[in-house]
């Protein structure tokens, strides 16, 4: 039987809710999502089945897979001719939205998501695809976010407040927020909770199956970080953002010793300028970090030393490693350059290095590890010659960004 156009109300019926439950209870299983693309199939709801599909597929494909550009143009066409209806009444207070994994995630005005017109509707039956919210709040408005049922259909929650003091009690009043306690992913990046905000998030139980936590630009400092590393709640997290945190080694220490965080895959510790050499020796020394994929250490000043040393480490599955900006010299590229964490490494960033010269050049053209790199960043390298871009380009080619002679 040829296949016939989505009923309008078949992803709006009570049948669904189940489903869509299902998933958020195991939000970073596809299993529950697919099933519910074979109930919509079985339903006549072909295109909305085949976004999902579609998505938990493209989330799925590795890099440069030939595939994913079919993907993303069919998952466009689908959108274009649906979207629309599918987040029907929720465009009202929506600035934005997109589908991930064929969910929806909104953005929202601060104003709107705490007033009466988003409580009424969140009640809509389109609501209940909404697994994700990003907004801007004040701290008086955070208090009466938390008070709202309907965010216990959420996985996913980023906030963010123009507020430049008493954030801390963002996080108490989201840490104490048991609407919350399917949330996957955390998103406090810029909203300053410093040390007693970091503190209290640990301590939620609410948020024990927190797997993703962006604290990007918080002040939280070692302290803070001790917290989440010692907590009893926080330990499903694969990735973990302390992007400019004031940390110092004693931090990434505690961090890196931590049982807690062994499923750890991304660590981002970018812009800590006093991490120095004994960070990247604290990770190397780490019994719990060797499932590393992804990490980001621009700026973080480790020099030949914690280059050495990261040389050294037990990382096995790297693929994304940022040392920009990191103070490093020829002898801490020639250690990477013959190091087998970088067998896997198809992205590696060595840009702004100042003191880099010929000789790094000559190791990295001549590595026996890097057959694997999709992108080598030697920009604003200034002390390479034409020589060495053309022993670079030889072995890279298009894959090296170097700056111009």
């Amino acid at each position: 039987m040829d296949k016939k156009a989505s009923p309008a109300l078949a992803s709006t019926s009570p049948h669904v809710v189940p489903f869509l439950e299902d998933i958020k209870d195991h939000a970073e299983d596809d299993t529950p999502r697919l099933l519910l693309a074979d109930w919509l199939d079985d339903q006549g709801c072909y295109e909305r089945a085949e976004l999902i599909r579609l998505q938990c597929s493209l989330a799925r494909a590795r890099e440069n897979d030939p595939r994913t550009p079919e993907w993303h143009q069919r998952t466009q066409e689908i959108l274009e001719q649906h979207e629309s209806t599918w987040v029907g009444p929720l465009r009202e207070v929506a600035l934005s939205w997109e589908f991930r994994r064929g969910l929806l995630h909104l953005s929202v005005k601060g104003a709107d998501l705490v007033g009466d017109p988003m409580a009424r509707l969140m009640q809509e039956p389109e609501a209940n695809w909404v697994e994700g919210l990003e907004c801007y709040l004040t701290v008086s408005a955070i208090n009466r976010l938390t008070l709202r049922p309907f965010l216990n259909k959420l996985t996913t929650l980023r906030l963010r407040t123009r507020e430049l003091w008493g954030t801390a009690r963002a996080a108490h009043l989201v840490a104490n927020c048991p609407h919350l306690h399917r949330l996957v992913t955390l998103d406090f990046s810029d909203t300053n909770i410093r040390e007693d905000g970091a503190t209290a998030l640990a301590r939620s139980p609410h948020l024990a199956r927190l797997t993703t936590l962006r604290l990007g630009h918080d002040l939280i400092g070692d302290r803070g970080v001790i917290a989440l590393a010692g907590s009893r709640y926080l330990t499903r997290l694969n990735t973990l953002d302390l992007t400019d945190n004031r940390l110092e080694a004693r931090g990434i220490e505690a961090l890196a010793h931590a049982p807690g965080m062994g499923w750890l895959t991304s660590l981002e510790l970018a812009q800590n300028w006093r991490l120095g050499a004994a960070a990247a020796v604290s990770l190397k020394n780490s019994p719990h970090l060797s499932e590393l994929v992804t990490l980001g250490l621009q700026g973080t000043q480790i020099g030949d030393e914690g280059a050495e040393a990261l040389a050294q480490a037990p990382f096995t599955r790297l693929t994304h490693l940022d040392l920009s900006e990191c103070w490093i010299e020829d002898r801490g590229v020639e250690a990477l350059a013959n190091s087998p964490i970088l067998k896997p490494v198809t992205h590696l960033n060595l840009a702004r290095n100042h003191e880099i010269t010929q000789a790094g050049a000559r190791a990295l053209a001549r590595a026996p590890v890097l057959d694997q790199v999709n992108q080598l960043d030697l920009r604003g390298l200034v002390n390479l010659d034409h020589e060495s871009h053309r022993l670079l380009r030889e072995r890279f080619g298009p894959r090296v960004l170097l700056s111009p002679l």
